[in-house]
């Protein structure tokens, strides 16, 4: 141990010491700047919210500040050494010792023994210990500025403590922000659901990250805004609707009090009840677009239920039932939340869109038009069998109102001409209070048609006339803007006509007349025939032309023949009109003088499965007499003619003749 070592020792503590100063304040420099930096770029983003692309700018700016004052202030301070003998300068500069403290340190150390003698060293050495005592060493030689440093150290950490402990949620999103993560900051309105049309658009999942998710809407609908918030309320708020190539729109959401709230879900149950009882069955409009406006706030599951619901129908008792029961729930006063609505009649264009209330706002998220399912409606119409030959299968894309005959078969087949893919297509018929709903099968394929069955259905064979309306739905569930809606007539089946004539009237009793006739029908004659109704006197009186004319013939009990004067039936449209001859045997009938003779003839129309239509042509009477009678009935025209031109010439002379 040497004799100087008490001063040594003194001496490393405070070079100790004032090494300890320097990465003090070095180390100061850097954590006052960073606070400061720190506390500038938060109030930055807390105020401007800034994007991810202005965070990084600001977060280099930081940096470089920082390595500035590291490089002109801290680092300088890092790097500087001190020797134990500069240290004992600004101990003898501080003291006055006249380079007593160095002169003694160097003789110790053996450095000066060539040049001086021992006693001078021990006399220096001896002297330098005698003023120990007397030396301050850390006056001059300790910088109290390094309390400063401290403080002002102490001070940056406490406030960021302090504001750590206050506003941890604001710490924590600072923090994540920086790391370029799409953090938010607590606001102090908070965003608790929103709904765009029917779909819930934001929080988008149930992991709790709150970020909007892209939404998709009809073309040409109305796209409505549902905003669910608490905290801090304001009065309105917006949605603003962005695109790059056209001018962005917003869409103003207005508070909804609760009494409005329950108001509107009062007058659905109301109409809900005026449907049960008939009351609105007058009213025009589909009553599913009325009801789903009023319960779509509150009820949005039950409204989008009533848009896929049949409008032809009545509303099923649960609808009204689930009303009722969110009616008996519902909060008497405000329970810190409120809801906001906004609605926007068409979307023109895609985009984006950004819903902000208070202080609080969700990224922009993509906001999609989806196309409505374009449909093309094809109605083809087979007659039946016997009616094919006079009509041709017709399949017309642009009328919807068909006429047909009965039995009948009508086919529906639906597709999308857009290229949207459907997941459901039915017919509804309707007749009266006659309801029917039939599912379309598809077909399979890239672009597959939906079609009505060939069998088991109404109309596979028409009976009576019918009232459709095709409902589809596409994969989006979107159906189109317009209802495919048409109907079927039964068209009618004209009932045949014919003609009979004969050439005289009276005939004798071996006689054969030959009576000319025509038939014809619009699709086919089933069968021909002729009616010969026999009165024979039972008086052994004629019977008197006087006596058929006053009906005495229909009163009079006979007999009746049929004779078929088809060899084959049917005849189709194709061979007709059809006329023939016949003749008819009176000696096979056995008539006599004075009897009479009733020739009708019978058509009936050819209908396939179904009864023909029957006709009956006004009858011929034929008298049967002897040869004076014929003769008076051939000549007896002669007589009314040449009677007629008689009374032609008397008139004719006395016009002439003058006064």
């Amino acid at each position: 141990m040497t004799e100087l070592a008490p001063l040594r020792t003194k001496l490393a503590l405070l070079r100790r010491l004032r090494r300890t100063a320097r990465w003090l304040a070095g180390s100061g420099s850097i954590l006052i700047s960073g606070t400061v930096g720190l506390f500038a770029l938060f109030a930055l983003d807390l105020y401007f919210n800034l994007s991810e692309l202005q965070r990084l700018v600001m977060s280099g700016l930081l940096l470089l500040s920082e390595v500035w004052v590291i490089w002109r202030w801290s680092l300088p301070l890092f790097a500087r050494r001190e020797s134990e003998l500069q240290v004992a300068l600004g101990v003898e500069s501080s003291n006055r010792l006249d380079s007593d403290l160095v002169a003694a340190l160097q003789f110790e150390s053996g450095a000066a023994t060539t040049s001086s003698s021992a006693q001078l060293r021990q006399l220096v050495i001896r002297n330098m210990l005698n003023q120990r005592d007397r030396v301050r060493w850390f006056a001059g030689n300790w910088n109290h500025s390094i309390w400063r440093y401290v403080a002002a150290q102490t001070l940056a950490l406490a406030m960021i403590l302090g504001v750590s402990a206050r506003w941890p949620d604001h710490v924590s999103a600072f923090g994540h922000r920086l790391l370029l993560a799409n953090a938010r900051y607590p606001s102090a309105t908070h965003l608790q659901q929103i709904r765009i049309n029917h779909t819930r658009v934001f929080p988008s999942s149930s992991d709790g990250i709150r970020v909007a998710s892209p939404a998709s809407v009809a073309t040409g609908q109305k796209v409505r805004f549902a905003v669910l918030a608490r905290g801090l309320l304001p009065a309105t708020g917006r949605v603003e609707i962005n695109h790059p190539q056209f001018p962005g729109r917003q869409v103003p959401l207005n508070r909804v009090s609760l009494d409005e709230r329950r108001r509107l879900l009062e007058e659905g149950l109301l109409l809900l009840k005026q449907r049960a009882l008939g009351d609105a069955a007058e009213q025009s409009g589909d009553w599913r677009q009325t009801l789903s406006e009023l319960l779509w706030l509150d009820a949005p599951a039950l409204a989008q239920h009533v848009e896929q619901y049949n409008p032809r129908q009545e509303p099923p008792q649960h609808y009204a039932q689930a009303i009722q029961e969110l009616l008996d729930t519902w909060p008497t006063e405000v329970d810190g939340s409120a809801a906001y609505t906004g609605q926007l009649d068409r979307l023109p264009n895609p985009g984006s869109y950004v819903v902000q209330l208070g202080d609080d706002w969700t990224e922009p998220a993509a906001l999609r038009l989806l196309p409505l399912p374009a449909i093309r409606l094809e109605v083809e119409v087979t007659p039946p069998n016997y009616a094919r030959d006079g009509t041709a299968d017709t399949a017309d894309t642009d009328t919807r109102d068909v006429e047909v005959l009965a039995g009948s078969n009508v086919r529906l087949e639906v597709s999308c001409t857009n290229g949207k893919t459907l997941r459901m297509a039915a017919v509804t018929l309707t007749q009266g209070t006659d309801r029917q709903t039939i599912d379309l099968h598809s077909s399979g394929g890239a672009a597959p048609s939906w079609k009505l069955p060939d069998t088991g259905t109404p109309l596979s064979q028409v009976t009576r006339p019918w009232r459709y309306e095709v409902q589809v739905d596409d994969t989006d569930g979107l159906q189109p803007a317009t209802p495919l809606r048409g109907r079927i007539r039964l068209r009618a089946d004209r009932p045949p006509t014919g003609s009979a004539r004969v050439v005289h009237d009276t005939v004798l009793p071996d006689a054969r007349p030959v009576i000319e006739y025509q038939a014809s029908d619009d699709f086919g004659i089933q069968s021909v025939r002729m009616r010969v109704d026999i009165q024979r006197p039972s008086t052994g009186q004629p019977v008197t032309p006087k006596a058929v004319s006053e009906g005495s013939l229909r009163d009079t009990p006979g007999e009746r023949h049929l004779f078929p004067l088809l060899k084959r039936a049917p005849v189709l449209a194709s061979a007709l009109p059809l006329s023939g001859r016949w003749s008819l045997d009176l000696p096979a009938l056995g008539v006599a003088r004075g009897d009479l003779l009733k020739l009708t003839l019978e058509i009936v129309d050819h209908r396939g499965d179904f009864s023909g239509e029957r006709f009956l042509d006004e009858s011929i009477v034929l008298h049967v007499s002897d040869e004076r009678g014929v003769l008076e009935s051939i000549t007896k025209p002669d007589i009314d003619v040449e009677q007629r031109l008689n009374e032609l010439i008397q008139r004719q002379l006395q016009t002439g003749t003058c006064p």
